[in-house]
């Protein structure tokens, strides 16, 4: 208790911690049908110290793998991606032979080649993540899912004959 000059008496003191947990994010991108894109992972390690993690990512029919670029935040942190593809499912590792953590940033981008015959948003859904702090504890975190919207190809205009005509009169 406290004592002042009119008695004693008790005071409490609340102390809020908004703790928030590692994230990563998938893009969401487009191109045309028969392109490649380039699909951005970023991450935020929240109020956490990440020192590796692992997550899957599902490429869906009509898409196919491509180079990995490790992103800036993983450049810093001395770190490796290491990525295998099992059916459908994309499992990127992400570690170092050190305890460096991982910063907020660019994780890092994936290319995808979208099929001739793609069609359509199609989902990139995250699952299986797992991060672990320097001493290699786990943590809870989360994983956001991204897209690729299938854009239509441009028109290519075909003409069989020849027409004639003045600037502001419709073609006959």
């Amino acid at each position: 208790g406290a004592t002042n000059a009119s008695g004693t008496g008790t005071k409490v003191l609340v102390l809020t911690i908004n703790l928030t947990s590692p994230a990563l994010t998938v893009g969401n991108v487009s191109g045309q049908a028969g392109t490649t894109v380039t699909l951005p992972i970023t991450f935020n390690p929240g109020t956490s110290s990440v020192a590796s993690m692992q997550f899957n990512i599902t490429v869906p029919a009509g898409l196919s793998t491509g180079t990995i670029t490790p992103g800036s935040i993983l450049n810093t942190a001395v770190k490796s991606v290491s990525a295998n593809l099992t059916g459908s499912t994309w499992t990127f590792i992400i570690f170092g032979l050190n305890q460096n953590t991982i910063a907020s940033g660019s994780l890092l981008t994936v290319e995808l080649k979208i099929s001739a015959t793609a069609t359509g948003t199609l989902s990139l859904p995250v699952s299986g993540v797992v991060y672990s702090d320097p001493n290699g504890t786990s943590i809870t975190g989360t994983g956001t899912g991204g897209t690729l919207t299938v854009l239509p190809p441009a028109p290519v205009i075909t003409s069989a004959g020849t027409a004639t005509g003045q600037v502001g009169t419709a073609f006959s």
